[in-house]
């Protein structure tokens, strides 16, 4: 390799490698006097190592599992993008949801790049000009090619879009096999099937149902899949956004389903005081038969316990009913008040390749929503493929496609109708306030 040769392979790789592999470099092909050469070199380009620019990209994983792709996300996009080093700010979901509230009153934060959920946050981000318009990017990486018509409507407004789409989970039953082969017990397709399956549960002794209600935000899931199984989608979005009253009867009409259920025996109310990560062992050793879940959970469930677990989506109800499911996406957006936005572009541009989303897909055991990412074929994402490609329409998720000041007064009128399933006019009353102080003007 001659002199030429060897500063060329050093000015490629310097500001990726360290001064002392550097060093070394120069030391195999020209000797211990080198080193000066080393030592003039490295002041020439001395300015691009200080021009390195940092980002922060705000996370908040649900598992250590997340947090480490996190972690291996940044590096390998820094070994891509020498100029640019990532910190991964990392936060609890509640933290992060608080973040992002105070964003939205206009509350500055240090992150340039922000995971958030499509649905009402993406939505409340837009409409304060608190994130980007990225047109540009998605024009320029030609991203119509890689994300369906329908991830993009997800993360646009007005036809533009604003964020990145990462990954999406579908929701549905998780059951435990050997004790439906044991029992002779299969998978439900229909409302009396499901009815049915949890009165022969009964009989054997075992709780059908683990309902934890100490992390509320789970029993939503139930009032969202009975009411897209009865009402449909458009109805769904729009009693969320505040334009239908609870007092209407198509709304008692979830809650009496519901109760159905819960008057069934379906749940054991002393778990109703645990987490949803509290109350997986009592699934793990068969004391409950099945549990309504996201496929994030997964990822919290030791490995010899997830092969013995099967899943069925939310059963029909109505028969003239499309299916519409519970479909949660993850974004990333750019902070309108960055001031590193070329270097966040390049990034979220990393983010939007199916290279990357197979890594975070293979991690995490969700969908990637770049259609040409090559994820492992698992069971549970397979089955959610399935489940996905199928449905009429998506919602994203209870408190992802209401506001928040909504949201967290109906959580907690769901733990109180879960105890107390016989009380649906009063609790609706109390729904009806709920919604008059929340969407001003509304009728």
């Amino acid at each position: 390799m001659d002199e030429k040769s060897v500063f060329m392979y050093i000015k490629q790789t310097t500001l990726v490698t360290t001064t002392y592999a550097a060093k070394t470099l120069i030391e195999r092909y020209f000797g211990f006097s080198a080193r000066c050469l080393l030592v003039f070199y490295l002041a020439l380009v001395g300015h691009a190592f200080a021009q390195v620019t940092t980002l922060e990209f705000a996370v908040n994983p649900s598992s250590v599992t997340q947090q480490e792709v996190y972690h291996l996300l940044a590096r390998n996009f820094e070994a891509q993008n020498p100029d640019i080093a990532v910190k991964v700010s990392t936060r609890v979901f509640s933290e992060h949801k608080q973040m992002i509230t105070g964003l939205l009153h206009g509350e500055s934060t240090n992150a340039d790049v922000i995971l958030c959920y499509a649905g009402e946050q993406l939505m409340s981000l837009i409409k304060t000009e608190r994130i980007s318009n990225l047109s540009e990017i998605w024009h320029q990486q030609n991203l119509d090619q890689v994300f369906t018509p329908q991830i993009r409507q997800s993360v646009s407004f007005n036809k533009k879009p604003f964020a990145v789409p990462l990954n999406y989970y579908q929701w549905g039953f998780y059951y435990k096999k050997p004790l439906f082969r044991k029992l002779g017990l299969t998978a439900p397709q229909t409302w009396a099937e499901f009815l049915q399956l949890i009165r022969e549960l009964k009989e054997k002794n075992i709780t059908p149902l683990l309902l934890t209600g100490e992390t509320s935000w789970t029993l939503a899931a139930w009032f969202d899949y009975i009411n897209l199984r009865i009402n449909g989608l458009s109805f769904h979005l729009e009693l969320l956004s505040g334009q239908i009253p609870f007092t209407d009867p198509r709304v008692k009409e979830i809650f009496t389903y519901w109760a159905e259920v819960i008057e069934a025996g379906a749940f054991n109310p002393e778990q109703l005081n645990l987490s949803w990560t509290q109350g997986l062992p009592y699934l793990y050793r068969d004391y409950v038969a099945m549990s309504l879940m996201g496929n994030f959970f997964i990822a919290q469930v030791p490995e010899p316990v997830v092969d013995s677990l099967g899943y069925f989506p939310f059963p029909s109800i109505r028969q003239d009913m499309p299916v519409y499911e519970d479909v949660p996406l993850d974004v990333a957006v750019l902070n309108e008040t960055s001031a590193k936005k070329e270097a966040a572009q390049r990034f979220l541009v990393y983010l939007a390749q199916a290279e990357t989303q197979t890594i975070l897909s293979n991690y995490v055991g969700k969908i990637s929503a770049n259609k040409l990412s090559k994820s492992r074929a698992l069971y549970f994402t397979e089955q959610g493929k399935h489940q996905i490609e199928r449905a009429a329409g998506f919602a994203q998720f209870f408190d992802r496609d209401t506001p928040k000041g909504f949201s967290d007064k109906a959580l907690l009128l769901f733990q109180e109708f879960v105890a107390n399933p016989k009380r649906i006019d009063q609790i609706l009353e109390k729904f009806e306030a709920a919604r008059k102080s929340t969407f001003i003007g509304k009728n």
